[in-house]
């Protein structure tokens, strides 16, 4: 009889065995399940690094300073040098015989040249002349201020 008993026990416990294995298609294991669970959602997915982009080009290269923007920077410096002045009543920029401006140098973003203010105190006629910077700024503007140290506080007047 435990024989019989046995040989009973070992068979119920290899039908279970078996029924967990075929289960029914509704009931899954809890690793199936989470598949599914994440195939579903798609919240599971692997995540993979974003992928590599190419540095932004580099900037262009600024424009050369030309002849109309130095002359026209430094024609309005004398402009607002005049204005102010009571005694000033003509202002302008050195040119050479070319009609180019007159400067002590020229680079390819930095020009420094001159310009003049004529002016009258009731009883003397004098020229005041100022030295003029002007820099490239960026791709394409330009900055322009007198040079200080020509002559006495920027200018040289006779």
């Amino acid at each position: 009889m435990r024989r019989v008993v046995l040989a009973a026990c070992v068979a119920a416990l290899g039908m279970v065995f078996v029924a967990s294995a075929t289960a029914a298609p509704g009931i899954h294991s809890p690793k199936a399940h989470i598949a599914k669970k994440c195939k579903k959602k798609k919240k599971c997915k692997k995540h993979h690094s974003a992928p590599v982009t190419a540095p932004a080009p580099a900037p262009p290269a600024p424009l050369p300073l030309s002849e109309s923007e130095v002359k026209s920077a430094v024609n309005q410096a004398a402009y607002n040098y005049c204005l102010p002045d009571i005694y000033c009543y003509d202002y302008g920029i050195y040119v050479d015989g070319a009609g180019n401006a007159a400067c002590d140098s020229k680079t390819t973003y930095e020009w420094v040249c001159y310009g003049w203010n004529d002016e009258y105190d009731g009883s003397s006629y004098y020229t005041c002349d100022f030295r003029q910077v002007i820099d490239r700024s960026g791709y394409s503007s330009i900055t322009s201020r007198q040079d200080m140290s020509y002559g006495s506080g920027g200018w040289v007047c006779s």
